[in-house]
């Protein structure tokens, strides 16, 4: 008889039974008087019950554990009645089912069936043949020897359930931290590292709702989280939250008492479903805490620790990701951002530009030029001509409409983009920029509507000669380029 469990790492781990029982078989009748037909029956039964037992675990499961199991002991009876009786040393190889069944299922109740049928196996014999063979000075040590098996069977499956447990979880522990290893790498590329940053937290921890709370003004705003419903809500930390406590503190707080007096937002938990266990952790780079990670589970998670160190682990990865996508976006916006005016420069028109040329055809130019602007910085100093530049771009802003692009494209000079609208439209936009110049100064345009088919390169020429001719013209005045 051999028997295959299941142990940690997956490997199925083969117990020699099959040796021992060869063996006992073998040597039974050396020495011992036996009764060869009952002997050969025996062997018989046992060598089809492992062929049979195949067939029924096969359709059956683990319940052909305990089917072979009970085969096996009927065997062994056959074996110890045609040995001798009760005093055959055949009786030593009942305990290789009760072994069996320990290793080969976690049930107790079928553990407790072997055991049940090991006490028949010295019971049985005794009232239905009785004599000499099975004498009743011997049932004490027979019944002492059946507890003893089945005490060592439940320790045996206590062991191996416990084993089993420990190597689940070690797994469990082992892929969460591949997840986390994951996360990490796809972090690094995400356009939306804060949005998925809670979707992994939530995801990897099994928890039922991530948010990131980051400082905002004097409070902490939730910049991301899991939940669909509030999407777009300001969501403020609550003052005395321990949100707060944790951003100041920089220590993590795990929270599963008293939940609603202490959550960072009430309303987010409470659209989360309540969720029974928080833990707060803080997200820290270089010395400064710069955000606090919220997750939150159904269930009490205080006696599973795994799920805790995991979601910490992601705030671990996650702050200096946050903290590298933040100087990226900066970065970024530099780039395409006057830094005098704070109005996207050339590379953030010509970009612009090139998008709006791909998705719609109405397209209208303008191009913008404070009249005698070296004459201003002649007489005032150039401190006064860039604070004049500044003031400009300021008052511009407030009079363009949502989807217009003004860029300053060098010195005085400005580029607006204007979609979707008709000429007359636009033309009342570039007169509302012209009239609001500060110290009473005055500005040129020239404007250009798309052709069919024009070229980027073609409308803004066409935009340059318009305004060049208005400032030919006597300046403070807006030219339309004809189609």
């Amino acid at each position: 008889m051999e028997v295959q469990s299941w142990w940690p790492g997956g490997a199925r781990v083969a117990v020699p039974f099959s040796a021992a029982t060869v063996l006992g078989w073998v040597l039974m009748p050396i020495g011992t008087t036996i009764d060869w037909p009952e002997y050969w029956a025996a062997t018989a039964l046992l060598m089809c019950s492992g062929a049979v037992m195949t067939v029924v675990r096969r359709f059956v499961g683990h319940h052909g554990v305990i089917a072979e199991a009970l085969v096996f002991l009927a065997a062994v009876g056959l074996l110890r009645d045609a040995s001798g009786g009760l005093h055959s040393s055949a009786t030593v190889l009942a305990l290789i089912p009760v072994l069996y069944t320990a290793l080969g299922t976690r049930s107790r109740r079928e553990l407790g069936i072997v055991i049940a049928a090991l006490l028949a196996f010295f019971i049985v014999p005794r009232l239905v043949v009785g004599g000499a063979d099975y004498p009743a000075s011997q049932y004490r040590s027979a019944l002492l020897f059946a507890l003893v098996c089945g005490t060592t069977g439940y320790a045996i499956q206590s062991l191996v359930a416990s084993v089993q447990s420990q190597a689940a979880k070690a797994q469990s522990r082992g892929r969460m931290l591949e997840e986390v290893a994951d996360t990490a790498r796809i972090l690094l590329d995400s356009p939306q590292v804060r949005d998925d940053l809670c979707k992994a937290a939530e995801r990897i921890s099994g928890a039922s709702v991530a948010a990131l709370y980051e400082p905002y003004g004097t409070g902490l705003v939730c910049t991301a989280h899991t939940r669909a419903d509030v999407s777009g809500r300001r969501i403020e930390a609550s003052r005395g939250s321990h949100v707060q406590e944790v951003f100041l503190s920089g220590q993590p707080r795990f929270l599963d008492e008293d939940v609603a007096a202490h959550v960072g937002s009430v309303e987010l938990w409470e659209r989360s479903g309540f969720p029974a266990s928080i833990l707060y952790e803080p997200l820290t780079h270089g010395g400064a805490v710069i955000g606090v990670l919220l997750v939150g589970w159904p269930e009490r998670v205080h006696a599973d620790p795994s799920r805790r160190t995991v979601a910490t682990l992601i705030a671990g990865q996650a702050a200096g990701v946050i903290a590298r996508s933040d100087v990226l976006v900066t970065l970024a916006d530099e780039a395409h951002t006057d830094p005098l005016t704070g109005l996207p420069n050339r590379r953030a028109w010509d970009s612009a530009l090139a998008r709006a040329f791909a998705t719609t055809s109405s397209i209208t130019l303008a191009m913008l030029d404070l009249d005698d602007f070296k004459g201003f910085n002649d007489a005032y100093g150039h401190p006064a001509g860039d604070r004049l530049l500044c003031d400009t771009a300021a008052a511009w802003r407030e009079q363009l409409r949502g989807g217009d692009l003004l860029a300053r494209l060098g010195g005085e000079e400005f580029g607006l983009l204007i979609c979707d609208v008709s000429l007359e439209k636009a033309g009342e936009v570039v007169e509302r920029l012209r009239r609001c110049i500060p110290e009473g100064r005055t500005a040129s345009a020239g404007m250009a509507v798309r052709g069919p088919g024009e070229s980027a390169d073609s409308l803004v020429r066409r935009a340059d000669a318009a305004l060049y001719e208005a400032k030919a013209l006597g300046r403070d005045r807006t030219q339309v380029s004809p189609t």
